[in-house]
């Protein structure tokens, strides 16, 4: 299988991207079926819920971590596997960049720690970056701290059945889960489709371990040797919808009509005569005092109004 490209999720672009080689040095599968288990069911429920990074692409590995994260937190760090550990890799042999703040755990942000030498200035800087939640992805971090700064995905402990007694009486000791190489069983490389290992990481991953194992798993490989068969697919990417705008109604430009007035019925001089009027208005319309105010009009018209055009005064508009 020839190389792919990486994923934009949790590998975004940098000028050294795009040299990545895919390795060539022979990286083993997991087979250790203790290790595959508790892997495999982190990666499993992360291929159908990711975490969704500043861009909105999903990060399988980061969720990955987290879980593991979570186990270290609930056991105070007495802990087989310890995710994405950064390592100082001036040192020799490469040594773990622990937190400032708490000694027994790997830090969270472990760039703060190549960046300073001042205690305050790392903590500070280790609490703003778990405060922003996962600011900078592994890629971003390796490529800030350049050749100085590895960040393997898993590290897995050598956990003897004496530890294990220790562990069950409450006496083990704490050093012995500070993923220093001496600790250090196997590194387990984890790659999601659409990632690859590459020679520079393969080569680092590889002083970092020493001695131990390291190993490769790909969680959606149909091959069960090296996959997870996990029944949990990846969540399809689904089509945000796109609504279209209302259409606006075009405007009207035709003129309306004019409004029609009613033609009075004939009468003299074209109106109707006061009688009628009042006849054909209903009662609703004109009762009480409208219609005493009415017969008062007509009564003082009448009397003030010449012999020659009263009867013309004896007619009123049509209602």
């Amino acid at each position: 299988m020839g190389p792919r490209a990486p994923k934009n999720a949790e590998e975004p672009k940098y000028g050294a991207d795009a040299t990545r080689l895919e390795a060539t040095t022979p990286v083993m599968p997991l087979a250790n079926p203790l290790d595959k288990s508790y892997l495999c069911g982190k990666c499993c429920p992360a291929l159908r819920e990711p975490l969704i990074n500043r861009l909105g692409h999903p990060m399988y590995q980061r969720t990955v971590t987290r879980s593991i994260w979570a186990d270290n937190m609930l056991a105070k760090q007495y802990w087989r596997y310890k995710g994405e550990v950064g390592y100082d890799m001036t040192k020799e042999p490469p040594a773990p960049i622990m937190s400032a703040s708490d000694q027994t755990r790997p830090s969270t942000f472990p760039l703060s720690g190549m960046q300073s030498t001042n205690r305050a200035a790392h903590v500070a800087a280790e609490t703003a970056a778990d405060t922003a939640s996962d600011p900078l992805t592994r890629r971003e971090l390796e490529a800030a701290g350049g050749k100085r700064l590895r960040i393997p995905d898993v590290i897995v402990l050598k956990c003897s059945p004496e530890l294990l007694k220790e562990m069950k009486a409450g006496a083990a000791d704490i050093r012995h889960f500070i993923p220093a190489q001496k600790n250090i069983e196997r590194i387990v490389e984890v790659k999601f489709e659409g990632d690859f290992l590459d020679e520079f990481q393969a080569l680092a991953y590889k002083d970092i371990a020493g001695g131990a194992e390291f190993n490769q798993l790909q969680p959606e490989h149909a091959d069960s040797e090296l996959g997870c068969q996990c029944k949990e697919k990846r969540r399809p990417t689904r089509d945000v919808p796109v609504f279209a705008p209302a259409p606006v109604p075009a405007r009207i430009t035709a003129r309306r009509p004019a409004p029609t007035k009613s033609e009075p019925a004939p009468g003299s001089q074209g109106m109707r005569p006061l009688n009628e009027t009042l006849a054909a208005t209903q009662t609703s319309q004109v009762s009480g005092w409208e219609v005493v105010l009415v017969g008062v009009i007509v009564i003082v018209a009448i009397a003030a109004a010449p012999e020659t055009g009263g009867g013309s005064l004896l007619l009123l508009a049509a209602p």
